[in-house]
């Protein structure tokens, strides 16, 4: 009556997911506080 979850290794998988997105997400933030940080130096520079 109880059948066996089919997810090998679940532990495994989530953990590679959860990686790939946390490095993912940080260099989104890099790259958009890098644009934000050179677009308000610029307009400075330039107004």
């Amino acid at each position: 009556m109880a059948r066996p979850r089919p997810s090998p290794e679940p532990g495994h998988a989530s953990g590679g997911m959860l990686w790939a997105y946390l490095v993912v997400t940080f260099i989104l933030v890099l790259a958009a506080v890098a644009f934000a940080t050179a677009r308000t130096s610029s307009a400075s520079v330039v107004g």
